[in-house]
């Protein structure tokens, strides 16, 4: 990135205990310009959204709540294809991408889809865009309710939800 993007900057939102080989790692490689660690942010929402694009690489993940508020925010993503973030970055419709998505552990193959991120800013809004529709037809807050309540409903062995919601609303 440092090539193509001279004026890169990553910014990296959380802590663990690699902390100290990642700032060894920076100083290394001459990224002291281009690298901030925050460190644990109770809130990095406002760091989301005013990011260029949002980068989830991990190695296993379940569903994947900062990747839904990346989606919820409007920023583009670049993230693994890994655990529940195949849900997140796919239309459920048409399984069609919501974002870059890499499926390997080549930090190479990961550098040009950051690269591609960035310099397609067309293709950019059109994830964004297209992410964000997903995220609030999915996985708005009273679908997810109504999800939970059927899900409660079939495990208790409802035949429907108003049964459940009638004894619950009479106890």
């Amino acid at each position: 990135l440092r090539l193509s993007i001279p004026e890169f900057c990553i910014v990296v939102c959380g802590e663990g205990p690699m902390r100290g080989e990642l700032e060894q790692r920076i100083r290394t490689h001459g990224l002291e310009n281009h690298v901030r660690l925050l460190g644990f942010d109770h809130d990095p929402n406002a760091w989301i959204a005013a990011s260029d694009v949002f980068v989830h690489p991990t190695r296993s993940e379940g569903l994947s709540l900062v990747t839904i508020a990346a989606q919820m925010a409007c920023t583009p993503i670049v993230a693994s294809e890994v655990g529940g973030l195949r849900e997140v970055m796919r239309c459920s419709e048409t399984s069609r991408p919501l974002g870059w998505i890499f499926g390997s552990d080549q930090p190479a193959d990961l550098a040009e889809l950051l690269e591609q991120s960035l310099s397609q800013v067309a293709k950019r809004r059109t994830f964004a865009r297209e992410a964000y529709q997903s995220a609030i037809a999915r996985f708005n807050l009273q679908r997810m309710v109504d999800r939970f309540v059927a899900m409660y409903a079939e495990l208790l062995g409802y035949k429907s939800e108003e049964r459940l919601l009638s004894k619950a609303y009479a106890a």
